[in-house]
């Protein structure tokens, strides 16, 4: 299966996928591989697989490993995705990928943070650029690989906020985000003081700063607040995209701030504020 997978990786690099997307398709397809060998005490071939042991995988991910419904189903897609290119190509005469099955994920309203909260972890982070990140993940409603990628290049700062850049968010996709003023003022604040570099976000050392570094920063902060572990980085995003939702009711501009190819994604924000709808009928 080595040389399908190898071939599957030249398709996703065609298709300009991300770096980082491929490694997680490409590590999550050895994972199955890996689960098959050991299961058959040997090397396999793409001919051996039934739709069988890939719901005998997934079943061995929720009672064996204990994954949530989220990450089988991740995998799930990337076992669908990998088997339709497959047989599409010739390589397996079962299409394998009507036997993936669909896994449900509860559909948990998602959790955000105030101002007054993000406030709270910013203040709690002890590292200044990592300060400044938590900020323009929340004001900006930023992935934070997409934060730390951005180079001053991308950072058009004026009078009245400006924009930032995106070049290469989530499956290569450009965007732009206006800068709000609460950002600028941030921003404004941190070039006189920030080292020189080309990045936006970067350190003296290294000229640079990564989502890792940022990432403990913001684990630390929250630790020493006893916040839940279920608040991590991406919930700025989710408030970032609450607060647009809540203030101008159009979830096509918070689709287009979040660069979401399907609406369908978005759409999940809006049920944020479902009590909005309750009281407009209350009040009929």
């Amino acid at each position: 299966m080595n040389r399908e997978i190898a071939d599957y990786k030249a398709h996703l690099v065609n298709l300009e996928r991300s770096q980082r997307t491929i490694s997680g398709y490409i590590g999550e397809l050895y994972f199955f591989q890996n689960w098959m060998e050991e299961r058959f005490n040997g090397p396999i071939t793409i001919d051996d697989i039934t739709g069988n042991d890939i719901n005998e995988f997934l079943l061995h991910l929720k009672e064996e490993r204990g994954y949530k419904p989220a990450s089988r189903r991740r995998l799930a897609a990337t076992l669908k995705g990998f088997f339709k290119w497959a047989y599409k190509h010739g390589y397996i005469d079962v299409d394998l990928a009507e036997t993936v099955p669909t896994i449900k994920v509860p559909d948990n309203e998602r959790h955000f943070l105030s101002p007054e909260e993000v406030k709270t972890w910013v203040d709690a982070v002890d590292h200044d650029v990592s300060k400044v990140a938590i900020w323009i993940m929340y004001y900006a409603g930023l992935r934070i690989n997409e934060a730390t990628n951005l180079r001053m290049d991308d950072v058009q700062l004026d009078e009245d906020g400006g924009w930032l850049i995106v070049r290469r968010g989530k499956g290569g996709k450009y965007r732009r985000v206006p800068i709000a003023p609460a950002l600028a003022e941030i921003l404004r604040d941190y070039m006189t003081w920030r080292v020189d570099s080309e990045y936006l976000l970067a350190t003296k050392k290294t000229g640079h700063i990564s989502s890792v570094t940022i990432q403990a920063e913001l684990r630390e902060a929250r630790r020493k607040l006893g916040w839940s572990e279920d608040i991590t980085p991406h919930i700025l995003r989710h408030s970032f995209a609450s607060q647009v939702y809540q203030k101008t009711q159009d979830i096509l501009v918070v689709s287009k701030l979040l660069g979401h190819t399907n609406l369908t994604t978005t759409q999940v924000y809006a049920h944020l504020h479902d009590d909005r709808m309750v009281e407009a009928v209350n009040a009929i």
